[in-house]
C-alpha cells in the first residue's frame, strides 16, 4: 500500500478482463478498501477487438476504491479473429495503440 499511484494492465478475454486480473481484484479488493482512497490510477487493456467491458470493469473497481483516474485508458487492439491469430505471438507497435 506504499505506492503513490497505480497502473493496471490487463488482457481482454471474451470481452472481459482476463481471469488472472479478475483474480487479482478479487483477492485485493477488500484488504485495501479504505486504505488507498484518492490515489491516482491509469489502465491499459490489450484486446482482440472488444475492449469496452474490460475497461469498465477496472474503472468500476477503481471507483469502489475511490481512486482518481489521471489518464484515459490506453487500449491496444491486436484484432485477431481466428484461433491461430489469437494464439500467435503479437508485436505491439505504436500504430496498434488507440
Amino acid at each position: 500500500m506504499r505506492a503513490d499511484g497505480y497502473i493496471f494492465c490487463a488482457l481482454e478475454n471474451l470481452a472481459a478482463i482476463a481471469g488472472v486480473m479478475k483474480d487479482f481484484y478479487d483477492q485485493s479488493y477488500y484488504p485495501v478498501l479504505g486504505r488507498i482512497e484518492g490515489r491516482p490510477y491509469a489502465q491499459m487493456v490489450c484486446a482482440s477487438s472488444d475492449v469496452e467491458t474490460a475497461v469498465r470493469q477496472t474503472a468500476r473497481i477503481a471507483q469502489g476504491w475511490r481512486l482518481k483516474e489521471v489518464h484515459r485508458s490506453l487500449i491496444i487492439c491486436t484484432h485477431p479473429q481466428t484461433p491461430g491469430g489469437i494464439l500467435a505471438k503479437k508485436m505491439i507497435t505504436e500504430e496498434r495503440g488507440t
